[in-house]
């Protein structure tokens, strides 16, 4: 089956090369010029990757992202930001809010398909591998200690309960 790629950009041109390559390279594409073309696009063209501009007209990239995830038919599509911003800060805000990839402009075509390739084929092969039933770490502690699991929580600002045990005595952190 061939990929579909939904692109929202507010200039379309600025993006002809990149859409050529996407062609050439498999995917069917589409492009919408605002956020609101965008949403609609996205329920009858049911693409695999939405690609859009952060600050698209009508609405954002951030709220199109929102928009995309609340609705079940398009919950688990992937997700690129493209934007001018370089700033750290936005990038990790982007992703915090869920995107799969962040792009800034101008890019290479041929780097922005390869990175396009690389997040089709981690989800690919996360759907032909058998689900787990826990989420989270597993694992001994004898491959990662108990100080980097906290500084792991930490650092995402998550919390826990981790269960340890050895043998026949168990505890609970």
């Amino acid at each position: 089956e061939r990929k579909r790629v939904l692109i929202a950009v507010n200039e379309p041109a600025e993006i002809a090369k990149f859409k050529q390559l996407l062609i050439i390279s498999g995917f069917e594409v589409k492009i919408a010029e605002n956020g609101l073309t965008a949403i609609a696009l996205s329920r009858d063209f049911r693409p695999h990757v939405v690609m859009a501009e952060l600050g698209l007209a009508k609405i954002d990239g951030h709220h199109l992202l929102r928009e995309l995830k609340s609705q079940s038919s398009t919950k688990s599509v992937l997700f690129v930001l493209i934007s001018r911003h370089r700033s750290v800060n936005e990038r990790v805000h982007s992703m915090s809010l869920g995107v799969d990839d962040y792009i800034t402009l101008p890019f290479d075509p041929h780097e922005a398909l390869a990175r396009l390739n690389v997040i089709v084929k981690e989800v690919e092969s996360h759907e032909t591998s058998p689900i787990r039933n826990n989420r989270g770490f597993s694992g001994k502690l004898s491959e990662i200690n108990v100080i980097e699991i906290l500084q792991i929580l930490e650092i995402g600002k998550k919390s826990a309960v981790i269960s340890v045990e050895n043998g026949e005595e168990d505890g609970k952190i």
